[in-house]
């Protein structure tokens, strides 16, 4: 079995001490070498012991005094108390009543009753180093001085000048407790070196170069991975790392223990991003540790996430940049982007179909300090309803029919740390809205089928082409969950308040198809800038799309664009109700529905999207012309403004 006693080492100059340590602490379980030393070997035969393996030192008086300084730790000092010197002075009175007393500068007593209670003067020597006790030794003689009290130093030199000298002994309370002291001292030790251990064999498993040292710059540890960034030869010592620790912030670190995180270097011509920190690696002042890479290669991991995330569409595509235009609406809009990006709450975007509200999101994200997190744009419109709940929270291993085998992670999951962006949130159901407010609230979900609630942080960006307080009023979206929505708010102008930004909007279009501007004439611009666009964006860029298609030349073709230009104003304005009437294959009750569905939309353009306005005209409530638009659409609609 390995003996697992705790190692100490008494180092002193009288065997006066060591008998009076080793009557305590023979029946003690310990290992204890003891050690008498000369004033000149004292602090060497301290360092042996502990490279030898020995935990604590032990030590008493000026002796150890010394110890402590020079050494500082791993030392445990048995007191000196005043019985202890009162004692001993008592002995020396025998001889004479004019006593030396030698002591450490650093220790305390009180002379004065000592001499009252033994009826004795005492000549105090206070020293800090041996030559100053030497001296005030000989002094103390050559003053008729001739009984010496203190340790054994002092009195070998009162002895050598012919006087006589005391050694004050420790007390056996003092030793036992310098004993305890030492055992938790080398238990602490044991401890840090197992933690020690654990953190070396850690590093030797990180992909990083990693340089450890100590407190006096001595290397602890160093991994292959160094020494290949350092280019070292193969077998090279520690102090072939020694020149590198400037570069490595390492010296920095030991100089002021403040980190330093993710700092490009310099070293031999190359390029290193370095985090060096304070690492205590054993008792005493804390060392320090480098964790470094090669520029390149953490270009190539961020290249390979970026990659990633691209493929599965959870990046921002577009910045603050992707958002054309100059009129005083849209810089507006980008001053409120970059306020509210370093905000952090929900925001909700408003705006008509077509108008960029993604881009908005997109733009938000990039802005924010979620930025190199993932971006998980969601079209709420285009998920069935039987399907929401398990994209957007997951799903456990057996959930339902159909379950992936070890269940999938949600929409909201893969947004961790990052964004999440719910378009058309005004389409999902009340069961999902309820769902969501969970989520925005407790900032937790759990999965389909699953009974362990899951913490996420994520920002919840959203948007509604459809006015989010018109719902709640027809009572078509909770009001709870628009306020969790709305902390923040962001109306995306619609393009005919800002027409003077049409030329700057077909200026990526025209390059796209290597055409110059000259194929848009002054008519057609200003045709453009009549329309009323009621898909925005969209509906310009595809409509100016469709015209270069058709376009023969490097000239603007006035004929080809009113052709394209009339056909989409008059898609526009819709069919008549007199054409709805005249469909072939539909019924009455179809045709009169069609006819309605038609009226409400022209009087909702007739106000420019003020459905409230719209509905007084037709002379019929808010409700039923939300409803009667939302009939009218498509099975599965929705548009992605």
């Amino acid at each position: 079995m390995p003996d697992d006693r705790y190692r100490f080492a008494l180092v002193a100059h009288s065997s006066t001490v060591v008998d009076c340590v080793r009557r305590v602490a023979e029946a003690r379980d310990y290992d204890i070498l003891y050690r008498v030393e000369t004033f000149e070997s004292v602090i060497p035969a301290a360092n042996e012991c502990l490279d030898a393996g020995y935990e604590v030192i032990l030590c008493h008086g000026g002796t150890g005094r010394s110890i402590v300084s020079s050494i500082g730790h791993s030392v445990a000092l048995i007191d000196r108390t005043d019985m202890d010197v009162i004692n001993t002075l008592c002995h020396a009175s025998q001889i004479s009543r004019d006593i030396a007393l030698a002591t450490h500068i650093e220790e305390f007593h009180d002379l004065a009753v000592m001499e009252r209670l033994l009826n004795i003067t005492i000549h105090h020597i206070a020293y800090a180093t041996w030559n100053e006790l030497f001296l005030k030794v000989k002094l103390a003689f050559e003053q008729g001085v001739r009984v010496l009290v203190g340790g054994g130093i002092s009195k070998r030199s009162m002895e050598n000048l012919g006087g006589a000298g005391f050694v004050i002994e420790p007390n056996p309370h003092s030793i036992r407790e310098a004993l305890e002291h030492a055992r938790a001292m080398a238990r602490q030790k044991r401890l840090e070196a197992a933690r020690r251990a654990d953190l070396l064999a850690i590093f030797k498993c990180m992909q990083d170069g990693v340089v450890c040292i100590d407190n006096t710059g001595k290397l602890i540890f160093s991994n292959q991975k160094a020494s290949r960034l350092l280019k070292l030869r193969s077998g090279s010592g520690p102090d072939a790392l020694r020149p590198f620790y400037g570069g490595l912030l390492l010296q920095e670190v030991l100089a002021d223990t403040v980190p330093r995180h993710d700092q490009i270097v310099d070293i031999a011509g190359e390029q290193f991003v370095v985090t060096a920190i304070p690492l205590t690696v054993q008792s005493g002042a804390p060392g320090a540790v480098a964790l470094f890479r090669d520029v390149p290669s953490l270009q190539s991991i961020n290249r390979k996430i970026s990659d990633e995330l691209s493929a599965k569409g959870f990046v921002v595509r577009n910045g603050l940049d992707g958002i054309l235009g100059n009129s005083p609406a849209v810089a507006e809009m980008k001053r409120t982007i970059v306020r509210f990006a370093a905000a952090g709450a929900s925001v909700l975007i408003s705006g008509e179909t077509g108008v960029g509200k993604e881009l908005v999101a997109h733009a938000l994200h990039a802005e924010s300090g979620r930025r190199d997190k993932a971006f998980v744009a969601v079209n709420c419109a285009a998920l069935p309803e039987n399907l929401m709940e398990s994209e957007l929270f997951g799903y456990e291993d057996g959930a339902f029919t159909g379950a992936k085998r070890g269940g999938k992670l949600g929409l909201f999951e893969m947004a961790a740390g990052g964004a999440i962006f719910l378009d058309e949130v005004g389409e999902i159901s009340h069961a999902m809205q309820l769902r969501l407010l969970r989520v925005l609230e407790a900032k937790e979900i759990m999965r389909v089928g699953g009974s362990r609630i899951r913490p996420v942080d994520v920002r919840v960006i959203s948007a509604s082409h459809e006015p989010l307080l018109e719902l709640v009023r027809a009572g078509a979206f909770r009001l709870d969950l628009y306020y969790r929505l709305s902390t923040l708010k962001i109306s995306v102008p619609p393009l005919r308040e800002r027409p003077g930004d049409i030329p700057l909007l077909l200026g990526k279009l025209l390059g796209q198809y290597g055409k110059t501007a000259r194929v848009i004439s002054a008519g057609m611009h200003d045709a453009m800038r009549r329309h009323r666009w009621p898909g925005n964006i969209r509906e310009l860029l595809a409509m100016i799309e469709n015209y270069l298609i058709v376009l023969d030349g490097e000239d603007a073709d006035e004929a080809a664009f009113a052709a394209i230009f009339d056909d989409v104003a008059g898609q526009a304005r819709g069919p008549s109700p007199g054409e709805a009437l005249l469909h072939p294959e539909a019924s009455l009750r179809d045709s009169l529905e069609r006819v309605k569905a038609e009226m409400a939309r022209q009087a909702v353009r007739l106000f420019h999207g003020d459905k409230k306005a719209a509905a007084r005209r037709l002379g019929i409530s808010y409700p039923t012309l939300w409803r009667i638009l939302r009939e009218s659409e498509p099975a599965g609609g929705g548009d992605i403004g």
